[in-house]
């Protein structure tokens, strides 16, 4: 709903405390709604955060199993024999 209101120029003051009150309203608003915006984005980091941190042990794990470290006396034995 939209309407007007008039008020008499010659007394101005009750306009500036209406306008200081929206323009207060109007940045809580503003902070609110920032504010919601970098939780979500900081949820969302660590989402991030925990699949990167999965995969990475996942790849570790890999690797472990993959590529087991070399003894160098096998190594020695494999290439003094042939």
């Amino acid at each position: 709903m939209c309407g007007f209101v008039a008020f008499d120029a010659g007394n101005l003051d009750p306009i500036a405390d209406i306008v200081r009150q929206l323009g207060a309203a109007l940045r809580g608003v503003r902070l609110y709604r920032e504010a919601v915006e970098a939780r979500q984005l900081a949820e969302e980091g660590e989402r991030l955060a925990e699949g990167a941190n999965r995969l990475k042990s996942r790849f570790s794990l890999w690797l472990a199993m993959n590529f087991a470290p070399i003894k160098p006396d096998h190594w020695t034995q494999q290439h003094a024999a042939g």
